[in-house]
Parts: structure tokens; sequence; C-alpha cells
């Protein structure tokens, strides 16, 4: 699955702070990237270009994140759009947003919606299962010491009778 995440849309919904606009967006990128680490997929930021000057695309990684600031000319929601148009396989793409024309013309082109909470949902909820997966798998595989001393005695029964019976 890949995620397209509508940057500013969400940044623009935190309450405010004393921080600075560049020090939340950096915040919101580190946030990104604990809740999704170890998972297998893909995830894009994608933010409106701050730079008027900037006629291309500039991309670049945080890890495993893509950070994505679109040109001047165009806006997250377009860049969104376009990927999920020009997508082999648009049903498995998920944008991430609450705007909702985004919302629609993503959802009309094939790909799957969510809100920023229910991003957070999806992954919180998936990194309780995958402890408690482990948490688990680690109970089902310990042995009681009775069992550990039947299985034993089978083991040695077994080998005994396999060697009186090779050697008739």
């Amino acid at each position: 699955m890949h995620y397209y995440i509508d940057g500013y849309n969400w940044l623009f919904r935190t309450p405010k702070s004393r921080k600075s606009f560049e020090e939340k967006r950096r915040e919101f990128i580190k946030n990104i990237h604990t809740l999704v680490e170890g998972r297998t997929c893909l995830v894009t930021i994608v933010f409106d270009s701050s730079d008027p000057s900037r006629d291309l695309c500039s991309k670049g990684n945080y890890d495993f994140l893509e950070i994505v600031f679109t040109p001047k000319k165009q806006t997250a929601d377009q860049y969104i759009e376009s990927a999920v148009e020009n997508a082999t396989k648009p049903r498995l793409i998920t944008v991430v947003t609450l705007d909702r024309e985004l919302q629609q013309k993503c959802m009309l082109r094939g790909a799957n919606i969510v809100t920023m909470e229910e991003f957070f949902d999806i992954f919180t909820k998936n990194k309780n299962k995958s402890r408690k997966k482990k948490d688990d798998t680690k109970e089902s595989f310990q042995e009681t010491r009775y069992n550990i001393a039947r299985l034993l005695t089978i083991f040695e029964k077994r080998l005994f009778d396999d060697i009186f019976d090779t050697e008739k």
C-alpha cells in the first residue's frame, strides 16, 4: 500500500503552539516516521512549496519516508491527484486528507481515502496487534518441564528401538 499524506492539510489543523512552522513540520514528519516504522508500505508526505521561485518538484527522504515539496504552480492536492491518476493500480493507494474535494477526486479514480485520525488508528492498532502476536508466539513455544520430560522419554524410547532394530 502506498500512502499519500496531504501534509499542510493536517498541519493547519493542529493546535496552535509557540513552535515555528518549520519545527511543527519536522515534528509531524518524525511522528509519521515513528508511527510507520517497521511496516511494509510506502509513505509520501506532500507539501505545497513555500519557495515562490521553485519551478521543479523537490523530493527528499527521511529514512523510508518520501517528502515532496511541489513546484510553485502545483498544489499538493494536484500532485496527489496526478499520482493517483497515473498509477497503474490506484486501489493500492490510500490518500490521507480531510480535504473533501481531494477525497472525491481520488476516490473517483479508484484510490482509498482515510482521515489522519483513521491513519493513526490503523497504524496504532497494527502496532498493538504485532506486539500481541509476538507475545503470543513466545508463550505458545514455551514447554512445561513435564512436557519436556515426556517428549524426552518418547525420543529415547524410539532411539533405543531404532538402534536394536537395525542390529538384527
